[in-house]
């Protein structure tokens, strides 16, 4: 779906057909809250980044859009450095704050704020790549279409739904409503975690509505 056909959708199954009630900014952001959250319960945005080590410097910056790093490689190692906490780094390697090169072997969370470092700083330049998964750009114009499995789309409209009707808490009917399009939307979040974590050659039948 396009966000067009998703606000067209999110409209429907409220039944509020014009944009009097629920404007077209409203349903964007909703739109985009339930891409975020689909996100997190998929693990389905991934993406990999190639940055420039420079020979000395130990930190560098977080990869957008990454709320988890899943793997560094060093010198296409497809193994990855092993992540260290501080705390286990603080164990093993007493000195590991200071100025010594090397060939990295761990990274750990970075001293500045949305940054990660490496451990033993590098003693040459080069690139690495830096596997993450995290949450996705927001859509750029109507046309475009949210970067998950299409079949799965109605889950953005369905949170987009319990999004929209949570915000009037004091009309117990549009909580309970809500209640139902966030159940609609864990169902098809839980399917999309099955067809991921469980692929197969058989034919599959993907179910493309929830009633």
């Amino acid at each position: 779906m396009t966000r067009s056909t998703l606000k067209t959708t999110i409209r429907s199954l409220l039944g509020e057909a014009s944009a009097d009630f629920y404007t077209d900014a409203k349903l964007n952001e909703a739109i985009y809250e339930g891409m975020i959250e689909m996100a997190e319960e998929t693990n389905a945005i991934h993406g990999t980044t190639t940055p420039t080590i420079v020979a000395g410097t130990g930190e560098y910056p977080w990869p957008a859009n990454a709320e988890v790093i899943d793997k560094i490689t060093w010198n296409n190692n497809a193994d990855g450095l092993s992540y260290r906490s501080h705390a286990q780094l603080d164990a093993e390697y007493s000195d590991w704050r200071g100025d010594d090169t090397g060939t990295p072997e761990h990274w750990t969370d970075g001293d500045t704020t949305e940054y990660y470092r490496l451990y033993p700083m590098p003693n040459v330049s080069t690139t690495t790549r830096v596997f993450w998964h995290g949450i996705p750009d927001d859509l750029a114009s109507d046309t475009a279409s949210p970067p998950f499995r299409v079949a799965f789309h109605r889950a953005i409209a369905y949170f987009a739904c319990f999004f929209l009707l949570s915000g009037d808490p004091d009309n117990e009917d549009n909580l309970k409503r809500a209640s139902y399009f966030y159940s609609l939307f864990k169902k098809r979040c839980a399917r999309y975690n099955d067809v991921q974590n469980n692929p197969s050659t058989e034919p599959q039948f993907v179910i493309m509505d929830d009633h």
